[in-house]
């Protein structure tokens, strides 16, 4: 233990054999008030722990690789929960998140396997970069009150089927549900919030901005509604089943980086007319891709934008189009490239 400015006890470090611990209240007749950064760090023989309320933090990495650890009890007195504090808590099975729960840091659960849920309390607002990361047994998410979820906050979480977006969702980032490849649909709270759903599939700006489209959808061709006026960065990313996807209906339309990474059996892309620019790796990594129509009005096409599109065949490029030199990398020669197939 160290004592602290204000009269009480951090706690420092465990070095005993114990699989089962609680956090003592007190010592030395003054109440233990925070658990250290690194406290319980690779004690892999820990298997539960409670925390007492006298406890008002965790520290950074504080639990970090307990592999051992299944269980933890963490009052309502904890406010803040420090970066990298679960991560490699591959036995953690579930946790109640108390209630007062201000800030959960950056990676705090990341690679916490055995996690099969996660609910938020009402006074959490954010779900911090990389959060719950590699959740691999993730399968079910209550975001109750969340206003703003960071990068990669979900990333690879391979059991999430469908979320439940809250209508308080002011902010989502384009990676937070990267790799969870068996994501099937969103559902939203009503048509006014910041994020609707529509076939599944997630939007945002009153449905002009198509965000996210699940990875799971059996949709072999899709057409966005055509109220959608920008397809957002990496929003088809890893979509496993698309084969065409028909843009020609979606005028003054806009494409992000990555629109369609990693869309491995896409072989056939429409463009509206009014596509300007094909941004950073906008197909990178659609190997089977072989046709882009409805590119007469392109201007530029940035870099890495058909990456290892090995298959591709027809591609119309204008006369005085910008191409980056890296944009067809591991793709034919632009200037063999037909107009149609």
């Amino acid at each position: 233990f160290s004592r602290k400015r204000d009269g009480t006890y951090q706690l420092d470090g465990y070095e005993g054999a114990l699989t089962v611990l609680s956090v003592p209240r007190e010592h030395e007749g003054r109440p233990v008030t925070s658990i250290a950064d690194n406290a319980f760090s690779w004690s892999d023989r820990i298997r539960s722990v409670s925390i007492p309320d006298t406890v008002t933090s965790i520290g950074e990495a504080a639990f970090s690789w307990c592999e051992s650890l299944q269980e933890i009890v963490i009052p309502d007195s904890v406010r803040t929960i420090g970066e990298w504090a679960f991560i490699g808590c591959q036995s953690l099975k579930g946790i109640r998140l108390p209630e007062g729960l201000k800030k959960i840091g950056k990676f705090a659960f990341e690679h916490c396997e055995s996690l099969g849920s996660f609910k938020a309390p009402d006074s959490l607002t954010d779900v911090a970069e990389g959060a719950f990361k590699h959740c691999a047994g993730l399968a079910s998410l209550d975001l109750n009150s969340i206003e703003h979820i960071d990068k990669e906050a979900f990333k690879e979480c391979r059991s999430l089927i469908t979320v439940r977006i809250p209508r308080s969702l002011g902010y989502l980032a384009s990676s937070a549900f990267e790799g969870c490849h068996n994501l099937f649909a969103f559902e939203t709270e009503g048509e006014d919030a910041q994020f609707t759903a529509y076939g599944g599939a997630l939007f945002e700006n009153g449905g002009k901005k198509l965000r996210v489209y699940p990875p799971r959808r059996p949709d072999q061709t899709y057409q966005p509604p055509a109220a959608v006026t920008e397809i957002g960065e990496g929003a088809f990313r890893g979509a496993l089943a698309l084969e065409k996807i028909d843009l020609s209906g979606n005028e003054a339309l806009t494409l992000d980086k990555d629109a369609f990474c990693d869309c491995r059996l896409l072989t056939e892309a429409v463009l509206p007319e009014t596509v300007t620019v094909l941004p950073e790796g906008a197909f990178k990594n659609c190997v089977s891709l072989r046709s882009v129509s409805g590119t007469g009005g392109l201007k530029e096409i940035a870099a890495e934008a058909f990456m290892n599109c090995a298959s591709l065949r027809a591609l119309d490029i204008p006369d005085g189009a910008a191409v980056d030199p890296t944009a067809f990398t591991g793709a034919p020669d632009p200037r063999t490239l037909r107009g149609s197939e």
